[in-house]
């Protein structure tokens, strides 16, 4: 993918995986299991520092969307005018600040 743009998709799916099931709402006799990270994880090309940056970001942004109860989804899909699933850099930042979440996220991460 282009290294300009942000799958919103992903990261929406990748913050709400913590909360809750996708489509939970379709399936209301589904047995939920505890959040388990994907195998992928451990074929991150991350050093230990950025590693420890990225998860400090995302924890605090995902405690946010959980505290705050934000729907991540609809406000990406309002940038994304193709319906790609991704948007810019540019935009995903201008996403953050406007859900109130662009504090959280400082120009390194």
């Amino acid at each position: 993918k282009d290294p300009s743009c942000v799958d919103y998709m992903k990261f929406s799916d990748e913050i709400e995986s913590i909360f809750t099931v996708k489509e939970l709402e379709k399936m209301p006799t589904a047995e939920v299991c505890q959040f388990v990270p994907p195998e992928e994880v451990d074929l991150n090309q991350l050093s230990p520092e950025e590693d420890q940056i990225l998860q400090k970001c995302m924890h605090r942004i995902a405690e946010r969307v959980r505290i705050r109860r934000i729907q991540l989804f609809p406000l990406f899909e309002d940038y994304d005018r193709v319906h790609i699933g991704s948007v810019t850099n540019s935009q995903f930042r201008r996403v953050l600040s406007e859900l109130e979440l662009g504090g959280l996220v400082s120009d390194l991460e």
